[in-house]
């Protein structure tokens, strides 16, 4: 499909930097790809849901969460050096608990800020403290995106 050699790259690129977290930015990405879905006129009468798992889709919101994942990954174990000011904030009392995986993160403080509230490493906290350790200690980037992959088709419909 065309769409996913031309259009799509252009709606994803560096879309962990610039990751869109206001309702009217995020549904007028949103519309490309369902515009996208409807050019093919015997598909029309299939709601959007529907066109995405028939062309093997994702919604885009799903997308910018596996993205978001495989960048804190990258980051985490050091594919890629990224100064944070602040680092990342690492879970300390995760020793006494028994649920979850030894890299859970913490949410930074940002009650004034909302491009910090909204920056990579606390939007994504919640998703990646509920992953499972096999998928959290994968060996390579692409074992854990292949991972990350079942993991997500599992858990689409818990994912916020």
């Amino acid at each position: 499909m065309l769409y996913t050699a031309l259009v799509r790259p252009h709606l994803e690129f560096a879309i962990s930097s610039w990751c869109p977290f206001l309702e009217k930015d995020i549904s007028e990405i949103e519309k490309v790809q369902r515009r996208a879905t409807r050019i093919i006129p015997s598909l029309r009468i299939y709601d959007y849901s529907k066109r995405l798992e028939m062309f093997n889709l994702t919604n885009l919101k799903i997308r910018r969460i596996r993205g978001d994942l495989i960048q804190l990954f990258k980051i985490i174990n050091r594919y890629e050096t990224i100064n944070f000011e602040n680092g990342i904030n690492f879970s300390r009392n995760h020793s006494y608990s028994l649920r979850g995986h030894n890299k859970c993160i913490v949410r930074e403080d940002a009650k004034n800020c909302m491009q910090r509230y909204h920056f990579l490493t606390n939007r994504i906290v919640n998703v990646w403290n509920s992953l499972p350790q096999y998928i959290i200690n994968s060996v390579s980037v692409n074992s854990f995106k292949i991972n990350l992959d079942k993991w997500l088709k599992k858990q689409s419909n818990l994912l916020p």
